[in-house]
């Protein structure tokens, strides 16, 4: 991996008008171009990040839950009741 300078790149637009170009978050411009031969990696520390997805890894977690445990693993004394219906009703082939 080559790092390339701070200084030799910047968030902007290269089209019109050579490096820096015109400031714009959604294009990279590189001093001197992009060079095809080359893969490019941009890596950067984001600023106030937003949490995202959260809900999938909650639904599956709760999804496994319901499906495989017989108790709640916080309460011993609380039954998962929706993980016995499911098992009574493939006993009785509901």
């Amino acid at each position: 991996m080559i790092p390339i300078p701070s200084s030799d790149w910047a968030f902007a637009d290269c089209d019109k008008i050579s490096f820096p170009g015109t400031p714009d978050p959604g294009k990279v411009c590189v001093k001197g171009g992009f060079d095809r031969a080359f893969l490019y990696e941009l890596a950067f520390m984001a600023r106030d990040p937003l949490v995202l997805g959260i809900g999938y890894a909650a639904t599956r977690d709760l999804n496994s839950f319901l499906r495989y445990e017989e108790k709640d693993v916080l309460r011993e004394d609380a039954d998962n009741m929706v993980a016995q219906a499911q098992a009574n009703d493939v006993i009785k082939g509901e």
